[in-house]
C-alpha cells in the first residue's frame, strides 16, 4: 500500500526535495511525475501475468518434461500474453528464481497483492473524505 500512498501529490511534496539543497521539487515536475507514473504499467502487468502463467503451467499436473518443452512453453506464452516475441533461445526461466522457492504455483500472489493494496488505499481515501 505504501507505493500507492506515496504517489499522492501531498505526500510527494513532503517527501521530495533536492538531495543537496533541500529545495522542494517544482510543482510542474511533481505533476509530470504523477502523470508519468502509469506509463508502461500495462506492459509490466502483462509481464506479471506471463510469469504467473508460466509458474502455474510448470507446477501443473502436466508440467513440461524436458528443456525443449520448457523452451516451447516460453516461446508460446510470452508473445501470446506480453505481445512481445521471445528472442530465439531466450529462456528467462534460467534466472526466474521464484519458481523453485516456496512459491510453488503462487507467483500470481504478487498481482493479487497489488489489487488488495489499491483497494486498501481507496478505502483509506474515501474514509478521509467523509
Amino acid at each position: 500500500m505504501l507505493e500507492n500512498w506515496c504517489w499522492q501529490k501531498s505526500i510527494l511534496e513532503r517527501l521530495s526535495k533536492h538531495y543537496q539543497t533541500g529545495e522542494q521539487l517544482p510543482v510542474a515536475m511533481l505533476n509530470d511525475m504523477i502523470q508519468a507514473k502509469h506509463v508502461n504499467v500495462a506492459f509490466g502487468s502483462l509481464r506479471q501475468i506471463y510469469l504467473s502463467r508460466l509458474d502455474l503451467e510448470i507446477h501443473s499436473s502436466h508440467p513440461p518434461k524436458s528443456a525443449e518443452e520448457l523452451q516451447s512453453l516460453v516461446d508460446k506464452l510470452r508473445p501470446a500474453i506480453t505481445l512481445v516475441e521471445n528472442p530465439p533461445g531466450n529462456n528467462m526461466l534460467r534466472t526466474f528464481g521464484h519458481l523453485m522457492n516456496q512459491y510453488s504455483a503462487s507467483y500470481y500472489g504478487y498481482m493479487w497483492a497489488e489489487v488488495l493494496s489499491a483497494d486498501m488505499l481507496q478505502v483509506d481515501l474515501k474514509r478521509k473524505e467523509s
